[in-house]
């Protein structure tokens, strides 16, 4: 089965992410969390998230969707 790539950004909303999660869990769909680097990301509550992989350790073939939350800092994109 093909995962769901989860996108973590400064200021990402995890309220947003969580909720998509716990879903996906329910359906017993995989996926994996990246970041553009290996550190810790700040979402805009303020709670740090450890990225699972980078970007660049992304195999896209083993994806086929790509979850990306909202954030109040329009500004990042």
């Amino acid at each position: 089965m093909k995962r769901v790539a989860v996108l973590l950004y400064p200021e990402f909303s995890n309220y947003e992410m969580s909720v998509a999660l716990s879903i996906m869990g329910q359906a017993e769909k995989p996926f994996d969390v990246f970041g553009l680097t290996s550190e810790p990301i700040k979402s805009e509550e303020n709670i740090y998230v450890i990225p699972q992989m980078t970007l660049e350790q992304l195999q896209i073939e083993n994806y086929d969707g790509l979850l990306l939350t909202g954030s109040m800092n329009p500004g990042f994109f």
